[in-house]
């Protein structure tokens, strides 16, 4: 071996363990960081879960409450403080319970004889919550119930705001 003007430069002798080795490194860098997104991911999709058992727990208590509150002709009694019209349950392992208030029944505007209009608001937040209120609730929901007192008697209910 001659070690002549630039000669060792261009043998080629060894490039395959530079070669080998600047891959096992860009390799090493790209395997690294998808183990970070993944485990990011997976850190972010377990979140997600819980959030969403909550956010559905909520959405069917309050499904329920406005069910009862639809049939049920003695629900709910305005003029009292909130009180709980849906007990609480254990929906996707969370314990959420429902309370309602509601405004005085008045006459439908136009007036239309017999019928009688009440806002409700359902709240619904965990159990553990002492008390239910706006700032603590999971979801709160608005319907009016819509009475006919005179013969034949009815009530509809329509869902007038929904917001988690």
């Amino acid at each position: 071996m001659t070690f002549g003007k630039g000669y060792w430069w261009r043998q080629e002798e060894g490039q395959a363990l530079f070669i080998a080795l600047a891959f096992i490194a860009c390799f090493g860098v790209v395997a690294a960081s998808l183990g970070r997104y993944a485990t990011v991911n997976l850190m972010a999709s377990e979140r997600l879960r819980e959030t969403r058992s909550v956010q559905f727990a909520a959405d069917g208590a309050v499904q329920t409450a406005l069910n009862w509150a639809r049939l049920d002709a003695n629900v709910p009694l305005a003029g009292r403080a909130p009180t709980s019209c849906f007990p609480p349950q254990a929906l996707n392992g969370v314990s959420i319970r429902v309370e309602c208030s509601a405004t005085v029944a008045v006459p439908t505007v136009p007036p239309i004889p017999g019928v009688l209009v009440q806002t409700v608001t359902f709240q619904a937040c965990r159990s553990s919550v002492s008390v239910c209120q706006a700032s603590s609730a999971l979801l709160v929901a608005e319907a009016q119930i819509r009475r006919v007192i005179t013969s034949p008697a009815s009530r509809t209910l329509t869902v007038t705001a929904w917001s988690v």
